[in-house]
């Protein structure tokens, strides 16, 4: 179809095809990642531990995911907060991990490597990672720099790739935000 040239799938499901549908608007950040095949339930697998990541400034988050044996990465749950100072944040992201993976490892918990630097308004002037550490939340920063293009496609590399027949990366519907 001469409309269809140069779109995705989901545009021409949504503008085409007359389906149900995500339609994005702007460039995305991730433009090899389809909900249709990369969005469904899952349930995690305790002995694997988990890996969260984070990200902070006045709305810090976490993702939660796993590392399954055959490569593919598994994002499960995620938690969001706006206009929350670290400290909150900390104990936020404890009770988090405390309700939904009682007792489960956590393999790595690494953040945006702009953590390490110092908080406005902190007297101390420590890093979000030193506040995280003061109240009971052992992260680290991110290896590598603050690349973006480094940073980008350690997403979208999985997300071009198939495993055993599944994508190389999943996300639960249950991250909304993500």
């Amino acid at each position: 179809l001469k409309g269809a040239q140069g779109k995705d799938e989901d545009w021409i499901k949504v503008n085409l095809a007359n389906e149900y549908g995500f339609v994005k608007d702007g460039k995305p950040v991730y433009p090899d990642y389809r909900d249709s095949t990369m969005c469904r339930e899952f349930t995690p697998i305790k002995a694997l531990g988990i890996y969260v990541g984070l990200d902070f400034g006045l709305t810090p988050a976490a993702t939660v995911g796993q590392r399954m044996v055959n490569g593919q990465w598994r994002l499960h749950r995620e938690l969001c907060t706006e206009d929350t100072g670290i400290i909150r944040f900390a104990g936020e992201l404890k009770l988090f991990l405390g309700a939904h993976y009682p007792g489960w490892r956590i393999n790595a918990m690494a953040g945006d490597p702009a953590g390490d630097q110092r908080q406005a308004g902190d007297v101390e002037e420590r890093t979000a990672f030193q506040l995280l550490a003061a109240n009971g939340i052992d992260a680290v920063p991110a290896p590598g720099d603050n690349d973006f293009v480094l940073r980008t496609e350690t997403f979208s590399a999985p997300m071009r790739r198939y495993i055993d027949g599944e994508p190389g990366f999943l996300i639960h519907p249950q991250c909304e935000v993500t």
